[in-house]
C-alpha cells in the first residue's frame, strides 16, 4: 500500500512540473512577443514624422495665453517641426524654451504614434496684481511667482502699488528664507496680507487695493465707501481684521461709515477713526 502511494505521488509531482513548465513557457512566450510588439510600435513610432501640433490649454479661465501664441512660439523656433520624425524632436530643449514664459504653470510635451505633438498647458491663478514702485504692472500667483500683466488677459484680483520692489524671479516663498531679502523686502507681507484676504469671503468681498507707505505700512482700500483702513505693520494681522470686523458690525446699524476719513487698527485692541472735516 505504502509502495502504491509513493507512485502516486510521483506521478502527481511530474504532473506539477510539467504543468509548471508550460506556464512558464506560455508566459516567456507572451513576454517575448509583447517586447517584440513594444519594440514594433517604438520603431514605427520612431520613423513617424511629426504631422501636427496640438496645443490645449486646460484652464484658460484669465486667458493670459491663447492657443495661437503659443503655436506661434514654437514655429517660430522650430520651423520645420511639421514632417520631421517624432525620434529627432528635443523634448526638453521645446520645453524649456516654452518656460520661459512665466504665465505657464505646468506644461507637457508628449509626440503620438499617429504623428501628432501635443502641448498641454495649465495657466498661473493669480493671487493679486501689483504695481511695483516702477511703474511696471505683474501678477503674484497663489504659489508666489510673479508674471507680466500684459495686455492678453486681465484677472479680478486684489491690486497692491506704492513702495514695493521688483518681485524675485522665483518663488516669494522660496526667496523669504533668505533673512537679508526679509529684512529688506516688502513683498512677502505683502502676499501674505493678500493671501489672507482672499482666503476670506468677508474680506475678498469688501477689499480691493493694498497700498504700501515708504515706511512699510500699509492701507486697505475698501470697494464700498471712502474710508481707507490703516493696518499699520503687517503684525496681528488675524487680530487687526477682528477688530475691523466687529467695529462695521456695530457701526453699520448706527452710523455712516462715509463720515469717517481713515479707520485705524493698528493698535492693540483698539478702532480709533478719524472724522471727515
Amino acid at each position: 500500500m505504502k509502495k502504491g502511494t509513493n507512485i502516486l505521488l510521483d506521478q502527481l509531482n511530474r504532473r506539477k512540473r510539467l504543468r509548471n513548465l508550460i506556464i512558464n513557457s506560455l508566459a516567456i512566450s507572451g513576454a517575448l512577443a509583447l517586447f517584440s510588439l513594444l519594440g514594433f510600435v517604438n520603431f514605427r513610432q520612431e520613423h513617424t514624422k511629426c504631422s501636427k501640433l496640438d496645443v490645449v490649454i486646460v484652464n484658460d479661465d484669465n486667458h493670459f495665453l491663447d492657443t495661437a501664441q503659443i503655436a506661434k512660439a514654437i514655429f517660430t523656433a522650430y520651423p520645420d517641426l511639421i514632417g520631421k520624425e517624432l525620434a529627432s524632436i528635443d523634448i526638453r530643449e521645446m520645453h524649456a524654451k516654452l518656460a520661459e514664459n512665466r504665465a505657464i504653470d505646468q506644461l507637457r510635451i508628449a509626440t503620438q504614434a499617429d504623428g501628432r505633438c501635443i502641448i498641454s498647458i495649465s495657466e498661473r491663478k493669480p493671487l493679486m496684481r501689483i504695481i511695483d514702485a516702477n511703474g511696471e504692472h505683474l501678477y503674484i500667483d497663489e504659489k508666489g511667482f510673479s508674471f507680466p500683466a500684459g495686455n492678453a488677459g486681465s484677472a479680478r484680483v486684489i491690486t497692491a502699488n506704492g513702495a514695493i520692489d521688483q518681485p524675485p524671479s522665483e518663488s516669494i516663498l522660496e526667496k523669504a528664507k533668505d533673512p537679508q531679502w526679509m529684512q529688506q523686502s516688502v513683498l512677502d507681507d505683502v502676499f501674505y496680507i493678500a493671501n489672507t484676504i482672499s482666503s476670506n469671503e468677508l474680506w475678498s468681498a469688501m477689499i480691493d487695493h493694498i497700498h504700501v507707505s515708504e515706511e512699510k505700512k500699509f492701507e486697505l482700500i475698501p470697494r464700498l465707501g471712502n474710508s481707507k483702513i490703516l493696518l499699520g505693520y503687517s503684525d496681528r494681522l488675524q487680530e487687526k481684521l477682528k477688530c475691523l470686523r466687529a467695529f462695521y458690525i456695530s457701526e453699520i446699524h448706527e452710523n455712516s461709515l462715509d463720515q469717517y476719513s481713515a479707520i485705524n487698527v493698528e493698535f492693540e485692541g483698539q478702532v480709533v477713526c478719524t472724522k471727515r472735516n
